[in-house]
């Protein structure tokens, strides 16, 4: 099966899953500035990661 075949409820339902969505895992976890290495590279790759589609460019595109 494709990954694109596969949604969260059907997962649940195949391998008897439950999802605990009433903690926030990262609350405790204290914000960091990004290095200047991953702030450029974002900002040299992102714009192509978006243009070809790939997932990092979609997952990063603002809101």
């Amino acid at each position: 099966m494709a990954y694109s075949d596969f949604t969260l409820a059907s997962v649940k339902t195949t391998l008897d899953l439950n999802v605990d969505e009433s903690q926030s895992l990262f609350q405790s976890v204290e914000r960091v500035q990004p290095s200047e290495f991953l702030t450029v590279a974002l900002q040299d790759y992102l714009p192509l990661a978006t243009a070809i589609n790939t997932i990092l460019g979609i997952l990063l595109q603002p809101f």
